[in-house]
């Protein structure tokens, strides 16, 4: 949805045009108000492949094809595995038998195999660390190193079009709609019109917000261990 599809929907709900919206022009203030408080909330993933480095830096914290801003590091997988079987120290260790004996025994190799093995054991593939502020995603893979990784992440909202669920949309809607109803009903309670063709709701209005932002932000901290926040 579009700024102006979310300014749209609320003035319909106020009842414009029949009713005048005298805060018509701080309606995207109000909406960013909204998309602030609530992009802490969203957390759905979305991935890219890239090549693997022990250091990777993404430039501006921009990601896949320049399309998003990185906020968080979920996760990292192993997109595709060269065939390799040792590292380098198991290589020397080969080299070293094969220049005292003439060969490499089948031994030989078991041994290497199982070195790597426990090695595999006792450390933590794919281990990460992502420095948001300097924009560098830090990674450990064990052997083989992989030649690409599949990374998921949380995105970087910066606009209120770069929501695209509906899910996400509709909370955002309801909770900009409410704020709208609080800060009007807060102007309209500080003056009466007798002679006016519409009554002025300033107590309703501000009934309807109170209630309104409760459920929404209650419903958002219920389920934070679902959803949980992201600073």
């Amino acid at each position: 949805m579009t700024l102006e599809e979310y300014k749209d929907d609320i003035l319909l709900q106020l009842g414009f045009p029949i009713v005048k919206v005298e805060i018509n022009e701080q309606l995207e203030q109000i909406i960013d108000m909204a998309f602030r408080e609530i992009k802490h909330y969203i957390t759905d993933t979305r991935t890219a492949t890239i090549p693997y480095a022990e250091k990777m830096h993404i430039e501006e914290g921009k990601f896949n094809k320049g399309k998003d801003m990185i906020n968080t590091v979920v996760m990292i997988m192993r997109s595709n595995t060269p065939n390799r079987i040792a590292d380098f120290q198991d290589i020397m260790y080969l080299a070293a038998r094969q220049s005292s004996l003439q060969y490499v025994s089948l031994t030989d190799y078991n041994r290497a195999l199982l070195t790597q093995q426990l090695k595999n054991s006792i450390a933590t593939d794919l281990d990460f660390y992502w420095d948001k502020k300097n924009s560098d995603l830090y990674c450990y893979a064990n052997y083989p190193k992989p030649d690409k990784i599949t990374v998921v992440y949380i995105p970087e909202y910066k606009t209120v079009e770069d929501i695209v669920e509906p899910f996400w949309q509709n909370l955002l809607r309801r909770l900009a709609l409410a704020l709208t109803k609080q800060i009007l009903g807060r102007i309209r309670g500080k003056f009466k019109l007798n002679s006016s063709t519409y009554e002025i709701d300033s107590d309703q209005l501000l009934s309807e917000a109170t209630a309104e932002l409760e459920e929404i932000r209650g419903f958002l901290n219920e389920n934070s261990d679902m959803m949980l926040p992201i600073d």
